[in-house]
């Protein structure tokens, strides 16, 4: 059983790396296409991105809930067939309401692939290393990140958008081969009372209401990271891509470095501690002169979300019963998208009003004050693993 759970741990590492190389040209360069290619408008681009945000925000739970019932590894292949599908069909649909429904088949796969590949790491634990193994799995889908972000640029420079398109989805496909591999995980048919029941621990709502305040920044960097990068810095492309890099190398170095000292003696809430400080002080450092201490303040925010993401993910593991591990993580995601949309809605207008540089600060600041509560709090317990059932 631990081979298969080291194997698995491999192919589950490769498919984050893989993966999110594979297809890094569509997070930064999608909308460029759809607005000079396509044609759409900015209200058409716009709607797009709100129905992928209301899709992550849809699809979690069901998606959660599907990986106690169906083996991860099965919905896993499933999503990234429809994810190939959807990226082939958007390299051929010009019409705006069929692209709209094509765009929704990528978005729901897209959340179904990532929600179920971090089930199958968490449904797999052994227990006595979780924070190695997050680190790594963290560690290379970050590096897949880096390296694809570096070369989008390079690669559509030299060929055509739709044939980027192809590109990602054939890789999507061919993932599917790899994706068998992975480890069948533990299933719990369990009636929806015992989700509510899961949730409604004192520690539980702390975490979660910890995990929604943490999400909204993110929602600063969904409508105002890019722009400020363009508007505020004057970079172009290149130089917008090259300042990217350097946040997702430090979330690599600092998940790779850190996840397996988890096991030791570094404890969970210092790190979520540390991790706010520098992911806060790193938002407000972006927006000070020259380029170079931006770029710095920059790499420590990525360093504290580096920091962030391992407690998440280790925090999870820790508070929920594997066998239901699958409804409780979806609902968690469910929350996470719901805070970045929240915190779209609030700073999207406040950047067009006043500065992209304005929500940035603002976010960095609400993250510094939420270390305070965190280092306060008390130590959560932790919930029984064992769950009934085996795919």
């Amino acid at each position: 059983m631990a081979h298969d759970t080291a194997r698995s741990d491999r192919v589950a590492v490769a498919l984050a790396g893989l993966y999110n190389f594979a297809t890094s040209a569509s997070n930064f360069f999608l909308p460029v296409f759809l607005a000079e290619d396509l044609s759409f408008s900015g209200s058409q681009i716009g709607f797009l991105y709100a129905l992928y945000s209301v899709a992550g925000v849809v699809a979690a739970f069901p998606a959660g809930w599907g990986n106690d019932r169906i083996t991860s590894r099965m919905l896993v292949m499933g999503a990234l067939a429809l994810q190939g599908l959807s990226y082939l069909l958007m390299s051929t649909v010009t019409a705006f309401p069929l692209f709209v429904a094509v765009f929704l088949a990528f978005s729901l796969s897209l959340n179904l692939f990532r929600i179920s590949l971090d089930i199958e790491v968490l449904k797999t634990d052994g227990k006595t290393d979780t924070g190695r193994r997050i680190g790594l799995f963290q560690g290379g889908r970050f590096v897949g990140v880096l390296l694809g972000t570096a070369g989008s640029g390079l690669l559509l420079a030299a060929v055509d958008f739709r044939w980027a398109l192809v590109g990602m989805g054939v890789s999507c496909l061919a993932l599917t081969i790899p994706a068998a591999m992975l480890a069948p995980t533990p299933m719990e048919k369990a009636p929806l009372g015992q989700y509510r029941g899961d949730m409604m621990r004192k520690e539980v709502i702390g975490f979660c209401a910890w995990v929604v305040l943490f999400a909204s920044h993110w929602g600063a960097e969904y409508t105002s990271y890019g722009l400020f990068l363009r508007n505020d810095l004057q970079l172009d492309m290149s130089g917008m891509g090259l300042y990217m890099c350097g946040e997702f190398a430090a979330i690599a170095a600092i998940t790779l470095g850190l996840g397996k000292r988890l096991d030791g003696r570094l404890g969970i809430r210092p790190l979520a501690v540390a991790g706010l400080l520098m992911s806060g002080i790193g938002h407000v450092v972006m927006l000070l002169d020259p380029l170079w201490v931006s770029f710095l303040g920059r790499v420590v925010h990525g360093f504290g979300d580096g920091a962030v993401g391992l407690v998440l993910y280790v925090g999870l593991s820790r508070l929920f019963n594997v066998g239901r591990m699958g409804g409780n993580a979806g609902l968690v995601n469910m929350l996470l998208m719901g805070g970045m949309v929240v915190g779209a809605l609030f700073y999207g207008p406040l950047g067009e009003a006043a500065g992209y540089g304005l929500p940035i600060g603002i976010s960095g600041a609400l993250l510094v004050v939420l270390a305070v509560p965190v280092f306060l709090a008390k130590p959560a317990g932790r919930q029984p693993r064992h769950g009934r059932g085996s795919g």
